[in-house]
């Protein structure tokens, strides 16, 4: 049988080869990233709004909505793959639960901060050089944390209804670091 009447017949047609190709330079590439990131010290922060909030008349610090623990759940499942070495969260109840799934499926507790305090900032850096940490915050302390660790300015408050963002910056023990913003519906 001709070649070029075998791949027709792949799923991905000709393209088939060269996907694999793709595929297979991704995960070289991806398994030398994986080895820098652990000898150079990058450490990845991964800072997300908490999903979205029950609306409940007269309480000042809700819980989530049925959307929110869905939310919650699509958190889970997008860094179900990282090896992620610490989740941290506010005191508030809304922060907490939109991270609970993801801490419960990789073995380890929520660990409080404080939204306004950079010492502790500095110390969920400190501990967690070379690691992958996730820290769910609010729509007015998001651009707080992303300020501090990226040491520039160029972002705002996120809108009342904007629960989608997730924010994952790469820092290297030299101070460099570098931003991605995503969106998850």
């Amino acid at each position: 049988m001709p070649k070029s009447i075998y791949l027709s017949r792949t799923p991905f047609g000709w393209r088939g080869p060269l996907l694999l190709a793709v595929l297979m330079l991704w995960a070289g590439f991806a398994g030398s990233l994986a080895y820098a990131q652990q000898e150079e010290g990058i450490t990845t922060i991964i800072v997300i709004r908490h999903a979205e909030k029950a609306d409940e008349a007269g309480n000042s610090y809700p819980g989530l909505s049925a959307a929110g623990l869905k939310r919650a759940q699509k958190i889970a499942e997008l860094l179900s793959q990282e090896a992620i070495t610490a989740v941290y969260a506010t005191p508030y109840q809304r922060t907490k639960q939109t991270v609970m799934p993801l801490a419960a499926a990789q073995k380890i507790s929520i660990q409080e901060y404080s939204p306004i305090d950079e010492k502790a900032f500095k110390a969920m850096l400190e501990s967690n050089t070379g690691g992958k940490i996730v820290i769910c915050a609010h729509s007015n302390t998001v651009p707080v944390l992303l300020t501090y660790f990226t040491r520039t300015q160029n972002f705002t408050t996120l809108a009342e209804q904007e629960y989608d963002k997730v924010f994952i910056i790469s820092k290297s023990n030299s101070g460099a670091s570098s931003t991605l913003k995503l969106v998850v519906k």
